[in-house]
Formats: C-alpha cells, sequence, structure tokens
C-alpha cells in the first residue's frame, strides 16, 4: 500500500512544517493519512530542511496525558495549507441513543464517517478533486477551460467549489425539484446553474443535457457515472480511513448508492484488507425519492458500478430515512440528509441481526442544506418551536 502521509500535518521528524504555529501532535494510532501524491496543494509547498533552532518543542500535561506542540520560531520558515488540504480525514463517531440497549447487548458497535466536515459540507468533495487532478495530469483539462456536470446537489456544490479554487468556469445542470440552498452553493461559488425540468426525467434528463452540451463542445463532461478517478479517491482515502479509526475491526460497511462511486472504492480497499468485511448498498423503495440515493434504469447505471464487489442491497423507503434523519439530529447531534439516514437505517437493520460486529455508514452531508424541504419542518414530531 502506498504512503498517505501529508507533510504538511505530519507531526515527525523536525524539519516538518506545520500548517498552524502550535499543533498538538497527536499519538501515533489517531494520525490520520491525507491524499496521496496527486492530491497536492494549489501552490508549490518547498519544505525547506531543518536549521538550527528553527522549532522548539513544548510539553504540556493534562493528568497522565503528555501533549507535543511543535513551535515555529522563525515565521520565515512558516507554510499554511490551502482549503484542498482540508478534504478527508473526517471523524468516524459512534451513535449512542438510537442504537439502544439491545445493540449493546449484542456486542455491536455503529460508526458514522462524518463527510460533511469536508469544505464542501459532503463526501463528493473527494471524487472531484481526484478527477479534476486527474484530467490536469492527463493534459486533457487546464485552468480556464469550462467543466460541464449532471447532478443532483453534493457533486455539483463541490465542482463548484474546487473550480473556483482551481481557475476552472463551472456549468452545472440539476433538475429544478431539488432544494434552494444547493443551487444558492452553487451560485455561491461562481457556477453557473442550468434548471431542468423534473418531470422530463430528473437526473437521467440532466445527464443528457450535459452530454449533449459535451457534444457540441461547449465545455468538458469529467462524467463522475464513468470516471474511475471517482472510487480511486475512495480507495486511496475513505477506506485507508475507516480501516484505520477502526484498527481494522470492521466487520460491515453500509454505503447509500447514487454514483456509487463510495461504495466501490472504499469497499475494494476494505475487502483488500479483510475478504470477510460485508459491503452493503442502500437503494430507495420502489416509489420512494431520496435525495443522493438512486435505483438507475440499465441504460444510466453508472460504468463505474460492479455488482460483484456488493455483497447485498438493502431498501429503504423514503419515510424511513426521512424519519432517521430527524432522529440523528435530535437524539444523537448528527445533522445530516436523508441519504446518510437512509444508510443508518440499513446499518441497523444489520446490526439487528448480527453479534460482536463494527458497522460503519458514510453520513455523506449536512442538514443544512435540505432546511428549505419538508425534512426538518416544524410540523413533525419533536421539531416544532415552544411560543412564549
Amino acid at each position: 500500500m502506498m504512503s498517505l502521509g501529508n507533510p504538511l500535518l505530519s507531526c515527525g521528524a523536525s524539519h516538518r512544517i506545520h500548517p498552524t504555529k502550535f499543533l498538538p501532535c497527536a499519538p501515533e494510532h489517531q494520525r490520520s493519512p491525507s491524499f496521496v501524491s496527486r492530491f497536492q496543494p494549489l501552490r508549490s509547498i518547498h519544505q525547506r530542511p531543518s536549521l538550527p533552532g528553527a522549532r522548539k518543542r513544548l510539553n504540556s500535561t493534562h493528568g497522565a496525558r503528555r501533549t507535543e506542540f511543535a513551535v515555529v520560531s522563525d515565521p520565515s520558515h512558516f507554510m499554511h495549507a490551502t482549503i484542498d488540504h482540508t478534504i478527508g480525514r473526517t471523524p468516524l463517531v459512534q451513535l449512542q441513543r438510537i442504537p439502544g440497549a439491545a445493540m449493546e447487548a449484542r456486542g455491536n458497535i455503529l460508526l458514522g464517517k462524518l463527510e460533511g466536515n469536508n469544505p464542501g459540507g459532503s463526501v463528493k468533495d473527494r471524487p472531484v478533486l481526484s478527477m479534476i487532478r486527474a484530467a490536469e495530469a492527463r493534459g486533457e483539462i487546464r485552468p480556464g477551460d469550462r467543466l460541464i456536470e449532471a447532478t443532483s446537489g453534493n457533486t455539483g456544490i463541490a465542482m463548484a467549489m474546487i473550480a473556483a479554487i482551481t481557475g476552472y468556469r463551472m456549468t452545472l445542470i440539476m433538475p429544478d425539484n431539488l432544494s434552494e440552498e444547493r443551487r444558492a452553493s452553487m451560485r455561491a461559488y461562481g457556477a453557473e446553474l442550468i434548471l431542468t425540468p423534473a418531470a422530463q426525467g430528473g437526473m437521467e434528463y440532466a445527464r443528457d443535457v450535459a452530454a449533449a452540451m459535451h457534444a457540441r463542445g461547449e465545455g468538458r463532461v469529467l462524467d463522475q457515472f464513468a470516471n474511475a478517478d471517482n472510487p480511486r479517491a475512495h480507495y486511496e482515502t475513505t477506506g485507508p480511513e475507516i480501516w484505520r479509526d477502526t484498527q481494522g475491526e470492521i466487520t460491515h460497511f453500509v454505503s447509500a448508492m447514487g454514483t456509487t462511486g463510495t461504495i466501490m472504492g472504499a469497499g475494494r480497499y476494505l475487502r483488500e484488507q479483510n475478504p470477510r468485511v460485508a459491503i452493503i448498498g442502500a437503494q430507495p423503495e420502489e416509489g420512494s425519492q431520496i435525495a443522493g440515493i438512486r435505483k438507475w434504469r440499465t441504460e444510466y447505471q453508472p460504468r463505474i458500478y460492479d455488482a460483484t464487489q456488493v455483497d447485498r442491497l438493502e431498501l429503504v423507503s423514503q419515510t424511513a430515512a426521512e424519519d432517521m434523519a430527524r432522529r440523528l439530529a435530535s437524539e444523537e447531534g448528527i445533522f445530516c440528509g436523508p441519504s446518510a439516514a437512509g444508510a443508518c437505517v440499513i446499518a441497523l437493520r444489520v446490526a439487528a441481526a448480527v453479534e460482536r460486529a463494527t458497522i460503519v455508514f458514510i453520513v455523506c452531508d449536512r442538514g443544512d442544506r435540505y432546511i428549505s424541504t419538508d425534512l426538518f419542518g416544524a410540523g413533525h414530531a419533536g421539531m416544532s418551536a415552544r411560543q412564549g
């Protein structure tokens, strides 16, 4: 396995440059890997050799715990990270209240990976950065070009953000029945937004519009549904992070399925570490519309998807996903969207049938991009504000 070390965030030898003046050096088992060499900051960061007296170490003891701080005493050796360097290394947290006593009695642990902590607010920051950087490395695109992508929201926001910091013009095509927060976020990053009538086919129609624009030479479609750099980002980052943070004890991996990049990439990595890890995909029940989860018609099935890499598919209803989103917020303090909640529903279903398992599901985005919808509306139990 290739090294995932990030020179900006390393707490190792004294010649390393830290992005903050006082950086607590975490114990080795808590340190997070970063993107591989392809995921470099936007500007070149020159790593200077160590100089005598350039850095000092301060020790701080809190009870029995010893924390080391690296102090850069010479400002000329101080380097900052850029926003793309904050993508990845997201927290993995244990659910406390929702699982209940029954799960505890079975010896199961349920963990959510908080991808909403990425700067663009979702798991999609990872594959978008991967696709853009890899296309640049192959000479297929360069700053100033126009990129085009069909999106249901999260990929579009990530594309708009990363296009803004890399110097690309961005055109996004999105069905017109998705939340206002998503539209506003894309426009805030400077993207052009084309809304397509949802009645004409939703995401399938949006993908057709993007392909037609690409064919007319109006820009370049990176095509998250067919681009191998999508799952590769999760193979190189998401999967290793989960394996490390569970100390290799993960038994089940649950992911909502949209483009399928997350389940393909992270799932493949986890299975390579332990072939007994179960890979489980969450899809919507017939008639359910859950933002971020899709069951594609055959002709629109993502080309990156390989059904042999998924052990089983589990269906979740729109009602169950939306109810769980509200429960995660009000009972666990995890504010997420319905696709993440749908994955949680499936993870709980898995937990009810196994013992002594460590189950990880992807919390793929944040709930704040659904405020204008009825998902967290005042009419729901426990959501109304007291008047006074």
